[in-house]
């Protein structure tokens, strides 16, 4: 399932919903669906989090927080892929 979506550009596609948007609904699934990638450590799975890097994952995810700030949801998911990204970068 996760190649399909990296192969049709949804990594791309769902960075660009959660920056564009102003629906806190958006945002919560969008993010949702990339900390249930991060989760992951195969390699389908790595290169959807290279991409999530590249499409500016660390903006997004303390933009995200910045603006929906008593949504805790959102909070926690993105302190969570925060807090892992030492982990999710190879080494």
């Amino acid at each position: 399932m996760i190649a399909y979506f990296v192969a049709k550009d949804g990594i791309q596609i769902l960075c660009e919903c959660i920056k564009n948007n102003s629906c806190a609904d958006v945002t919560r699934h969008g993010i949702a669906i990339l900390f249930d990638i991060m989760k992951y450590n195969n390699e389908t799975a790595l290169q959807a989090k290279m991409i999530s890097f590249r499409e500016g994952l660390h903006d997004i995810l303390v933009e995200s927080m910045n603006d929906y700030p008593e949504d805790k949801e959102i909070s926690m998911m993105c302190q969570q892929i925060l807090g892992g990204v030492k982990t999710l970068v190879p080494q």
